[in-house]
């Protein structure tokens, strides 16, 4: 896992978010927000997608709806070892929320 030091970055503004899963199961996710000393951030649009990854649309809206990234029969996956070798990827543009 890359080490990323927060006080390097802490006064850039956030544009995009990125976020990579892998193995057996998937990893479901509703909804995305990062915030340091220049502001707070939303999802703006999808910049990227890449592999398995289902109802992208929902990451942009912050309700309990979500988006699904690797596959979501883990029984499939597990007799498949080697969709545990895949990637999906999303990248997200952020966009900054008016205070």
């Amino acid at each position: 896992m890359k080490h990323i030091n927060p006080r390097v970055y802490e006064h850039q503004e956030i544009e995009f978010c990125r976020i990579t899963a892998n193995g057996y199961g998937g990893q479901g996710i509703t909804f995305v927000e990062a915030s340091n000393r220049t502001g707070s951030y939303i999802p703006y649009m999808i910049k990227e997608v890449s592999g398995q990854v289902h109802n992208i649309e929902k990451m942009l809206n912050n309700d309990l709806q979500w988006c699904y990234l690797g596959e979501s029969n883990t029984n499939y996956a597990v007799n498949n070892p080697g969709l545990a070798l895949a990637k999906q990827s999303i990248v997200i543009k952020m966009n900054r929320v008016s205070s």
